[in-house]
């Protein structure tokens, strides 16, 4: 056999001495990690106090790795851990959580399941609640009934003693000097407060346990057992003490700290922008006679305040909980409002002269929206955040289509850059879905585009209204995690 060959049974040849298998206990939550690893740890001394062959979490997490990790959360533990393991024929997992944290009803739950070896489903279950600074008092009655377990899954039945035979007088007369000189048998010792109190919180010694036992001999044949070593009691049995009724838990409050993280998170939008959603342009010609000669033009175009509406989506990536880059598409929507007019002059003096307004019409504008969020701190089921972002507005033109008799300008569309940041927050409902509410300020970069250019006299010139470069937006949105 080739050398290499020995070194996995080296690797499980220290475990093969051990009984029980007690992988670290699963907290309920994140926030219980702390609890769950203190009470792991009282369970593991009060062990060792007793004597039991175990191998802990830290030896199993050397032999098996992630197949040790969460052990009542997997469905492969503790039946994973068998093969690493060979010499072991009890498996204990744990799991422990705080409930009503901070009130007078506050207390410990615990969950313990047995596994015998192979055993793909617990054979005994316990579930205790406990006040706050009993933990090591349940831990050592936990111990002791491990023990007990221990005791039974190894043990090898004992010959029956063979009788001794009496023959002859003489020998009937030592068994009566023996029968005559037998003592009174001692009273069996009270129960000690360690046996009252692992009696009150586990009993392991229950003919329904014993018949999940599948090498275990016929119930006529098997032999009055012992608890502990101390003589077998020959009282009645304890009538057995009613469950106190528990009190209904009160739900555990969601945290968007312990709510699980997804890679992908897609996004819907929608709110009020407020700000440079509105757009004026007028244009003025000044004409020479019959022929429309050009004489001057006026023109503005400015970006003026006003009311509007945004709507879109989104993706977004969060390489970790708190931080997440991605993009938004949408569209804000604003008004657009047109005025037009011209003067004709002929022979040194003024014609005629017509200015016309047109109703506003709607407008919009696509937005292209790259961002980044953080958000590093959960308050409950809400989690806040700061963004930043880098948009793009594209925007449309104005045409003039009804004086055709005059070479109007036309004014085409354009893209704006708008900078911005802002805060948001996220109220988690669970499974990856959330609510979000976001309050942005975009700043828009460059000027308004204003010309005014005479070379004859423009009649009734308009007042330009002032121009507006900010813009902010209030939006409710809803988000669903993916991967």
């Amino acid at each position: 056999m080739h050398p290499l060959f020995l070194i996995p049974a080296l690797m499980v040849a220290p475990a093969n001495a051990q009984d029980v298998l007690v992988p670290e206990f699963t907290p309920v939550i994140a926030e219980d990690f702390t609890l769950a690893y203190m009470f792991y740890s009282l369970v593991v001394d009060e062990l060792r106090v007793r004597g039991v062959d175990f191998i802990d979490g830290d030896q199993l997490r050397q032999v098996a790795g992630s197949d040790a990790e969460g052990c009542s959360e997997s469905i492969t533990c503790p039946s994973g851990l068998w093969g690493y393991f060979p010499g072991t024929g009890l498996a204990l997992v744990g799991t422990v959580g705080l409930y009503n944290m901070g009130t007078a009803s506050e207390s410990i739950e615990v969950r313990v399941e047995f596994y015998e070896r192979d055993g793909y489903q617990p054979f005994k279950t316990v579930e205790r609640t406990i006040v706050p600074g009993g933990e090591a008092d349940f831990a050592a009655a936990l111990a002791k009934a491990t023990d007990v377990l221990v005791q039974r899954l190894t043990a090898t039945p004992e010959p029956e003693p063979t009788p001794e035979p009496e023959a002859g007088p003489e020998g009937r007369r030592s068994t009566l000097r023996g029968r005559a000189g037998r003592s009174e048998p001692e009273p069996e010792p009270e129960p000690t407060p360690e046996d009252q109190l692992y009696q009150s919180y586990y009993d392991v010694d229950s003919d329904d346990d014993d018949d999940r036992r599948k090498d275990k001999p016929p119930k006529a044949e098997r032999e009055p057992r012992q608890r502990d070593d101390s003589p077998a009691s020959t009282r009645a049995p304890r009538e057995p003490k009613p469950k106190p009724e528990r009190e209904p838990r009160e739900p555990r409050q969601r945290s968007a700290s312990n709510s699980e993280h997804h890679l992908l998170q897609a996004q819907a939008f929608a709110g009020l922008a407020i700000g440079d959603v509105g757009r004026s342009y007028d244009v003025r010609m000044s004409v020479m006679g019959a022929a429309n000669t050009d004489l001057g033009r006026y023109e503005h175009d400015t970006f003026t305040s006003g009311v509007g509406t945004t709507f879109g989506g989104g993706i977004m990536v969060a390489p970790v909980e708190w931080l997440s880059i991605g993009a938004q598409l949408g569209v804000v929507t604003g008004r657009k409002y047109l005025s037009t007019g011209y003067e004709r002059w002929a022979q040194g003096g003024q014609g005629s002269a017509e200015i016309q307004d047109y109703k506003p019409a709607p407008a919009m504008r696509g937005l292209i929206q790259p961002r980044v969020a953080v958000a590093p701190v959960a308050i409950g089921p809400v989690r806040p955040s700061v963004h930043a972002f880098f948009g793009f507005r594209r925007y449309d033109g104005y045409e003039v289509t009804d004086l055709t008799e005059l070479a109007y300008p036309d004014r085409n569309g354009g893209w704006q850059l708008v900078p911005g940041a802002g805060l948001g927050a996220v109220y988690d409902l669970g499974e990856g879905r959330g609510i979000s509410l976001d309050l942005s300020h975009a700043v828009r970069l460059g000027a308004d585009e204003i010309h005014h250019v005479q070379q004859g006299l423009v009649t009734d010139l308009p007042e330009i209204p002032d121009p507006a470069q900010r813009t902010t937006t209030i939006a409710v949105g809803f988000t669903q995690g993916f991967m």
